[in-house]
Formats: C-alpha cells, structure tokens, sequence
C-alpha cells in the first residue's frame, strides 16, 4: 500500500466536478454506507464467500477514487486484487480497515461533523436523493473516462511504435532484395497493426459520448435541485436544447427529437440507425448517443 498517497485529496475531487463544492460535499455524505465496509468485508472474509470480499472491496475503491481518498482506493484495489489472485491476506485486510477508518475519519472533518449520526440532519426528500444519485453517477463516468484514457493513450503509444519499428524493418528486408516472405509477413501483421490503431481512435468517439452523458446528468441534477427551476416548462427547455447542441450529426438531432416526442427508446434507436445507413451504408450501432 502506498502510504504516500493522500487520505483526502479535496482539490483533485473538486476538480474534477469542475469546482462544484456543494455537489463534493453531496458525494461525501453519499459515502457514508461504506464507513462498516471493513466489517461487512471481515464478515464475508470469514464466511469464505470470497466472491462477496471481491465486490465490497471493488465497490469500495470505484467510491474512494471518485471522493479523492487516494490511499483508501489504492489499499482496496490491492485487496480485491489478492482476492481475484487467491492469495488474500489477513495483514491486508487489517491495513484496509484502518485507512477506511482514517478516511472516514478526514470525511467527517471536512463536512465538520462528529461521530456518525450527531448533527443536524436534512429532511429526507426523494427529489434530494435523486439529484444525489444523479450527480454520483456523473462523477463516476467522469473517473471511468479518466482512468481508461490513461490505459488507452499508452496502448496506443505502444501499437504506433511497433508499427514504425515493423515498416522500418520492413523496409530494410526489401533493400536486402533477400526474404520476400519474411517481409510479405512483416508487412501483413505491420498492416493488422494499422487496424487496431484505427479501432482504439474509436475510443475518442466513446469519450466524447460518455462527455456529453455527463454533462447532461449535470444539468439535470441542477434543474431538479432549483425547486424554483424544476417546475418550469422554459427551464426545461433550455435544458434539452442545451443537451441537443451538443449533437454533432443530424441523426443524432432525430433520435433526440424521437426520444423528446414520447416514442419509445427502441424505436428512437431503429431511427437512427435507418438514418445512419441510408447516409454511410453502415448500421451505425456504434454511433448511438443519447445526451
């Protein structure tokens, strides 16, 4: 476990919800089921029902890295790493219920709360808890595209290079006028390694959709918290032409008009996908977008 990180790193998290310190606070105190995680997860340890260990551990981490507990993510991504491995350790299991403690610990400081359960609670109201599970929901697209953009950079990286590397050799191979089919080969996999270059771009595509679902869950979460905004017809409007702008493609522009005029999501998508081969030929199933 990497001591050095941070229990807490509030400035990261807030930058990554573009400063919001209202809608941090609102994920902090959504964390709060997972302050017994140690127990739960002591318990399921003890039972053998490793399975169970592996999902509070894993639940536990996707929650950390989205609250900036550096330190507490890391120990549970080793844990349920031990665990998918088969070789899970007890001295582990102890430090995870000590950093998850320490972190809690941190949370609490920075809501300015005591021990669980003291202080002036908030009305429950399902409008609140539905702008909560909205904005957590942006915040985990937001550290899912963030972690698989680091993982997809360095493997294209690693395809560009070995692409340049094959064509040199390549290139030698024919100079030498000595094996053609050793070179007919190297230009065989240097071509598939062309290929796959291609399809990871797609990936970029994929941000930019998960983007745009991100910041359509925003906008929404904003307008439900407004009771001012929530009950009126031109906030809304202004909220779904917000969403629709964004759009780069006219098939895009009416699938959204379909999803808006009440026709089925289904039917919405078979629309698209009509418009999208009578344009390119391709069915377009890749190209779905929804915000």
């Amino acid at each position: 476990m990497n001591e050095t990180l941070p229990l807490l790193d509030t400035a990261t998290a807030l930058s990554r919800i573009r400063g919001k310190v209202d809608l941090y606070r609102r994920l902090l105190e959504q964390a709060e089921p997972h302050r017994d995680g140690a127990s739960r997860l002591e318990a399921a340890w003890r039972r053998g029902d490793w399975p169970e260990v592996g999902r509070i551990a894993h639940r536990v981490a996707g929650v950390a890295a989205s609250l900036g507990a550096g330190r507490l993510c890391d120990v549970a991504r080793q844990l349920e790493g031990e665990v998918t491995a088969g070789v899970p350790d007890m001295a582990l299991l102890s430090r995870f219920r000590r950093v998850l403690d320490e972190t809690f610990d941190r949370i609490d400081a920075y809501l300015g709360r005591g021990a669980p359960g003291t202080g002036s609670a908030e009305s429950w109201c399902q409008v609140r808890q539905t702008v909560q599970m909205l904005e957590l929901a942006a915040a985990q697209i937001h550290v899912a595209m963030r972690d698989s953009s680091l993982s997809v950079e360095a493997l294209m990286g690693a395809f560009t290079t070995m692409v340049e590397r094959l064509q040199g050799l390549e290139a030698r191979i024919r100079a030498s006028g000595q094996g053609e089919e050793l070179g007919q080969g190297v230009h065989q996999v240097s071509q598939a390694m062309d290929e796959a270059l291609v399809a990871l771009q797609f990936y970029d595509r994929l941000a930019q959709r998960l983007e745009h679902v991100e910041h359509g869950l925003g906008y929404l979460a904003e307008l439900l918290a407004s009771p001012e905004q929530v009950a009126s017809p031109p906030a809304w409007h202004r909220l779904q032409d917000e969403i629709r702008s964004r759009y780069t493609t006219e098939e895009e522009r009416i699938m959204f008009a379909a999803v808006m005029g009440g026709v089925p999501v289904a039917e919405a998508v078979a629309r698209y996908k009509e418009t999208v081969l009578a344009r390119t030929g391709s069915s377009g199933t890749a190209e779905v977008e929804l915000f």
